[in-house]
């Protein structure tokens, strides 16, 4: 779905009396095309994509919205062409990803305390672990189970094919299997405690404005599992930010954790085991894009935790 400007303001229009203008696509998304615009007085922005199954998850990820996990509004979700909208209120701030390393240090806190608000988000009334399915519960019986499901290529997977194209890369696909191996052999240790996780709050999906955190976006990959997992999506990632150089966030994570009394058993080994993962989902997901330079990146990534 390739959408124009004026095909999505003729779309917005359609659906509300007030005056549509300022029509800006959003870069960044891999399975939507975004837009900003002005309804009226208030801006918003609307999502297209071919499926709305990440729309569902933002709307249900919303029942989370706290001072410490601001998570925007949906307004409505709705077929669009030959896909699916969604509208959601705008919140103005800057990517974490464009912060340079003054600002980037001055939100370290508030990244543990969006951590901690993951980790006590009320899950109750769902169930299961890994991805959340259409009615937001977990795709999977055991968090252990889930994290080994990396290898898979399943049929009916969004990234079908890619175990084919990545076998095609002899020394990608040995560190590949050789951090699967390593994983496999950690996953034990891994606790089997269901918190909430965005898994993805990198990749534009983080706003801050004056050293705050004001918005998580995206909530499409959101998991069930071990809170630690979103702290090891920094870690493993930190390579990539020159802005992050310095920050350690394993050390600040341990003494924000233990200030609130949360025990850490196994606390490195754990991080271990989710890099791995992360780094094993990144490289299927390059594989099927046939990106191979982060293929490359994000496998010399991988042994170096191997090695670590």
């Amino acid at each position: 779905m390739k959408l124009t400007k004026l095909e999505v303001q003729q779309f917005i229009q359609g659906r509300t009396d007030n005056e549509v203008s300022d029509i800006t696509a959003v870069s960044g998304g891999e399975w939507s095309q975004a837009f900003f615009y002005q309804d009226g007085d208030i801006q918003k922005i609307i999502r297209f994509s071919n499926i709305d199954e990440d729309f569902k998850r933002d709307q249900f990820a919303y029942s989370f919205n706290s001072p410490q996990l601001p998570i925007p509004q949906v307004e409505e979700i709705g077929r669009a062409f030959d896909g699916y909208f969604v509208i959601s209120e705008r919140v103005e701030g800057e990517m974490i990803d464009n912060l340079d390393p003054v600002e980037m240090q001055k939100i370290v806190s508030k990244l543990m305390d969006l951590f901690g608000a993951m980790r006590l988000a009320d899950i109750s009334k769902s169930k299961g672990f890994g991805g959340l399915d259409r009615n937001s519960n977990g795709t999977d019986n055991s968090w252990k189970h889930f994290l080994l499901t990396c290898a898979d290529d399943l049929p009916n997977g969004r990234t079908h094919g890619w175990k084919k194209k990545l076998a095609d890369r002899k020394i990608e696909n040995d560190i590949f299997n050789q951090s699967y191996q390593l994983l496999s052999s950690l996953v034990d240790i891994c606790p089997e405690n269901r918190h909430l996780i965005h898994s993805d709050l990198l990749h534009f999906n983080l706003l801050v404005k004056e050293s705050r955190i004001v918005a998580v976006i995206d909530w499409g990959c959101a998991k069930y599992g071990d809170f630690l997992y979103d702290l090891a999506w920094f870690v493993f990632w930190q390579f990539y930010y020159p802005s992050m150089n310095g920050i350690d966030f394993t050390k600040e994570a341990k003494k924000y954790f233990e200030s609130v009394g949360v025990a850490l058993p196994n606390f490195e080994k754990r991080l271990k085991c989710y890099q791995l993962n992360i780094g094993l989902d990144s490289m299927a997901y390059c594989s099927f894009k046939e990106n191979w330079k982060n293929v490359k990146m994000v496998s010399d990534r991988l042994l170096e935790v191997i090695n670590s």
